[in-house]
């Protein structure tokens, strides 16, 4: 295989940051389910975040597998043998992906309708943390779905090529 092009190497690293992002979320888990900071010697103090608990999981579990698959996906194309083009579109809609998750993690926190919907029958009206969540959540979805049909028919054409 290949070295990796630079925006390859970006795309890891923003993968990286992802998980660095998904790991805070647990810590943040840990105190939102103990609605205080324990810090064992030093003691406990009571601190309430804001969401529920099942946001806060999201929170860590959600960038940690975006990271992770952002990371897999750049070897992926690496090993398709994607040209230096394709390979640059790959790993800036990887980028993307992880990034737009990332936000829409962080804020469906504070919205109205968990960032699902500007407005919803079952939430009622959103807010900017809502819309936020939405809009970044979208184009995550847009860039993964490019990534990945790409990816799809670069496999495609290799298996044909094989013997």
């Amino acid at each position: 295989m290949k070295a990796l092009s630079r925006e390859q190497y970006q795309a890891v690293v923003h993968g990286l940051y992802s998980v660095l992002l998904g790991l805070l979320g647990g810590i943040l888990l840990i105190y939102s389910a103990l609605d205080e900071v324990a810090l064992w010697p030093l003691g406990s103090w009571t601190w309430t975040l804001p969401g529920e608990v099942s946001l806060w999981r999201a929170l860590h579990t959600g960038p940690l597998l975006n990271g992770v698959l952002a990371i897999v996906l750049v070897y992926v194309s690496a090993s398709l043998g994607a040209t230096a083009a394709r390979a640059r579109r790959i790993a800036y809609a990887l980028i993307m992906m992880v990034w737009g998750n990332g936000l829409f993690y962080v804020f469906r926190i504070w919205g109205q309708t968990r960032g699902l919907a500007v407005e919803s029958q079952q939430f009622g009206d959103g807010n900017l943390a809502d819309f936020v969540a939405m809009v970044s959540a979208s184009l995550a979805m847009l860039a993964t779905f490019y990534a990945l049909t790409v990816l799809l028919v670069l496999g495609l054409t290799k298996i044909r090529s094989l013997p």
